[in-house]
Order: structure tokens, then C-alpha cells, then sequence
């Protein structure tokens, strides 16, 4: 899946295998639960999820970073992630300077309450960074 280019994420999912659709739209399920205010588009082809600015995504490994791919699965990366629970480490920076990733080959390998604890740090922090710089705190 090299070349193709989606208007939403309705045909990112037809496009997938079964296996990273079924991951996906796991992963986004917890998303949405967890945070019901995020918003949700297709950046790079993929998922992305806002709160005052980009926070996660998920990647299907068979959506393409420029020509390969590079890993089985479902990516879900936290775009401020050098800022999480570093001594969790289940999501991990890897050789990456800012973005904490972790790659899901089924939903048998997601621990929800890990993913849901990254999830609720990354928004608090998301919040966080807003209030410093406007002044004014986002959530009144």
C-alpha cells in the first residue's frame, strides 16, 4: 500500500488486513473512550488524535513510511512521549528524540490500563502546555 492516498478513515480501514483493522480500531476505541473531547484526522495518511495540538497516532504498518515498511502491526506513538511515565517504559523512545512508540502485532498485546494511563498523562500534559502559554486554564 505505497502510493494510495485516503480522504478519511473509512478507507484507511477498508485498506487494511483484518488483523491491523481489528488492532486499530482497538486502539481508537480506547482513544475515544478514555478522552471523549479529542479530535481525530488523518495526518500522514494515518490517525491522529488533538487536544489543543497532536497528541497520538496510530500507524498500520502497511500504511508506508516513504517506500517500506517497517514493522508488523499497529504503531501507536505519543507525539510528546520524552515527556511520559519514562519509568513505565512500555511505550518506548527508542533512538527517537521526542516520540515514544509501541508496535501491536493484535489486541492481545494491548495492556489497556497501560495504554489508558499513557493516554490520560499525554492529555494532562497536552492541557498543561496550553495553560502555560495562553495564561488561561483550558479546561474552564
Amino acid at each position: 500500500m505505497t502510493s494510495i492516498k485516503f480522504n478519511n478513515i473509512d478507507e484507511l480501514f477498508e485498506c487494511l488486513q483484518p488483523n491491523e483493522k481489528e488492532t486499530t480500531q482497538y486502539l481508537r476505541q480506547i482513544i475515544i473512550e478514555c478522552i471523549p473531547t479529542v479530535s481525530e484526522k488523518l495526518s500522514y495518511n494515518v490517525p491522529y488524535f488533538y487536544g489543543q495540538g497532536p497528541v497520538c497516532y496510530l500507524w498500520p504498518g502497511s500504511v508506508f513510511w516513504g517506500k517500506k515498511r517497517s514493522y508488523e502491526g499497529v504503531r501507536m506513538g505519543f507525539v510528546q512521549g520524552k515527556e511520559l511515565i519514562p519509568e513505565l517504559n512500555y511505550f518506548s523512545l527508542e533512538h527517537r528524540k521526542n516520540v515514544r512508540c509501541r508496535d501491536f502485532v493484535g489486541i492481545s498485546d494491548v495492556n489497556v490500563d497501560l495504554v489508558k494511563l499513557y493516554l490520560f498523562d499525554a492529555f494532562n500534559i497536552d492541557n498543561k502546555r496550553t495553560f502555560n502559554k495562553t495564561g488561561k486554564n483550558p479546561l474552564k
